[in-house]
């Protein structure tokens, strides 16, 4: 399998509330990127990947969204 196809796959488990976003990244990452996801308002992931810079990967940003998703969708606040 491709990277990219195992990250999609990463990233609908995260979705689906199967896999907890920490088991792939260290909080610190998530909490960091959940504040520039919100601050942006928008579900582009480019723009926010240019802010947070290298450090962050377009996966990484993808997994964070696909946990917000679920986490709304739960009722469950941040």
């Amino acid at each position: 399998m491709a990277v990219g196809t195992i990250e999609g796959h990463l990233a609908f488990f995260v979705r689906t509330g199967e896999l907890d976003i920490l088991d792939l990244m260290p909080k610190e990452k998530v909490n960091m990127i959940i504040k520039e996801v919100q601050q942006m308002e928008g579900t582009a992931t480019a723009p926010i990947k240019e802010k947070l810079g290298d450090q962050y990967s377009y996966a990484d940003i993808r997994a964070v969204m696909n946990y917000l998703q679920w986490m709304h969708e739960a009722g469950i606040e941040i």
